[in-house]
């Protein structure tokens, strides 16, 4: 994993997913979020990109009925293609955590190899998650040294008030812990998975 040190002048934006392939919709959210946490809390220095593994995403995959076609390696070298989803914030890919990873070890893991990585820094890590996903934070926001940005996710909007009324929501709301806005395109939400069949 090439992130220097130095990077993390600011909080770290990560986002964590599958990026079968990655799209305009996830550097929408990671401009919201780092826009977010910018105004709210202070200047993003850094934006971080950990792509879960091959493991993980087959699982995925074969709830849909489909096979894996978007390897691990696929999957770094298409996000590496692309320019910086925020101008003037470095942006590094996470090619260690995810390779060797699964399903149930990722909400610990990817911060824990963060962490180790960026030393001292990497204690202001906000990690990106959707609204369709924010059942998936829990574990990670219980811990109260961490934090996230909840990224309104267009079509996936109905069971988000209910989910905010949890105790472990709410906490890490009212701590400034969880921070949750909207995306820039409220109205188009696209998928990796749309993307995919279309192909």
């Amino acid at each position: 994993m090439s992130i220097p040190n130095h990077a993390n002048d600011g909080s770290s934006v990560v986002i964590v997913g599958s990026f079968a392939p990655i799209h305009r919709g996830h550097f929408d959210a990671i401009r919201a979020a780092s826009r977010a946490v910018s105004e709210q809390i202070e200047p993003v220095g850094s934006i971080i990109l950990s792509p879960n593994s091959d493991e993980y995403l087959a699982r995925k995959l074969r709830g849909k009925g489909e096979e894996l076609s978007w390897t691990y390696d696929r999957r770094i070298d298409a996000i590496l293609e692309q320019s910086a989803p925020v101008e003037g914030i470095p942006t590094f890919v996470d090619d260690i955590t995810g390779r060797y990873i699964g399903l149930e070890e990722i909400n610990f893991e990817v911060p824990h190899t963060l962490r180790r990585s960026l030393g001292l820094a990497a204690n202001r890590l906000f990690f990106v998650t959707g609204s369709d996903q924010l059942p998936s934070m829990q574990l990670h926001l219980e811990n109260p040294d961490n934090r996230s940005v909840c990224v309104l996710r267009p079509g996936h909007m109905e069971a988000l008030n209910e989910q905010l009324q949890q105790d472990w929501v709410m906490r890490a709301v009212q701590e400034g812990r969880y921070i949750i806005t909207e995306r820039d395109d409220m109205v188009n939400d696209i998928s990796s998975t749309n993307i995919r069949r279309l192909a």
